[in-house]
């Protein structure tokens, strides 16, 4: 199977974005309605930017876990 190109790839995200972004709001009995019935079977939540914890950071690494993985 050949690789995809980065034009290709940067063409799937884009397509996969706009329609993210051009989904509707649905009520939350809707909402509710069509996860029951199975018709849901991916949500989007976005996330603010300053919510983001950084997990690589030295200030979020607790050493008494690390030292006891070695």
């Amino acid at each position: 199977m050949p690789e995809a190109s980065s034009v290709e790839v940067l063409q799937l995200v884009l397509a996969s974005a706009e329609e993210i972004i051009n989904l509707s709001e649905m009520t939350w009995d809707l909402f509710l309605s069509e996860l029951k019935e199975g018709k849901i079977h991916e949500i989007v939540a976005p996330v603010p930017k300053e919510n983001v914890v950084d997990c690589c950071s030295s200030s979020t690494m607790d050493e008494s876990v690390l030292e006891t993985d070695k």
